[in-house]
């Protein structure tokens, strides 16, 4: 069996994690794939995106991603490319971070909200959560 294949997303591959279709709080993903992780895990920076986001942009269905990124601005730039108009739905007209979304790098969200230049490790996991509000 061939290994992962890689999506093209300007410039950068992008590759998706395999395994069977999963449900749950991170789109398809509720956990660790059945079997060993692809070689590629790990070199990477892997990206997790909660059900209401992937319900807005299906082309970030089916699991985690990982992207080629060191900053979390380029994360959002990686799945922009995959899913256009991605990045304006999570940050602002500046850029900005908006109000009811979250980044994790890791267990700790990220500081700089403004130009999302917090350090994204090779292996690091980074964790965008769409707040809900309302009633």
């Amino acid at each position: 069996m061939a290994g992962p294949r890689p999506r093209r997303g300007r410039g950068r591959e992008i590759y998706r994690e395999g395994g069977a279709p999963r449900h749950g709080l991170l789109g398809r993903s509720g956990g660790a794939p059945n079997g060993p992780p692809p070689a590629y895990l790990g070199r990477v920076p892997t990206v997790e995106l909660t059900s209401h986001l992937v319900a807005f942009f299906p082309a970030l269905r089916g699991g985690p991603l990982s992207v080629e990124a060191t900053t979390v601005a380029e994360v959002v730039r990686a799945l922009e490319a995959l899913a256009p108009g991605f990045a304006f739905y999570v940050c602002d007209e500046a850029g900005r971070l908006r109000q009811h979304v979250v980044v994790y790098v890791g267990d700790e969200r990220i500081k700089d909200r403004g130009t999302l230049s917090d350090p994204v490790g090779p292996a690091a996991r980074v964790l965008i959560v769409q707040a809900l509000s309302g009633g």
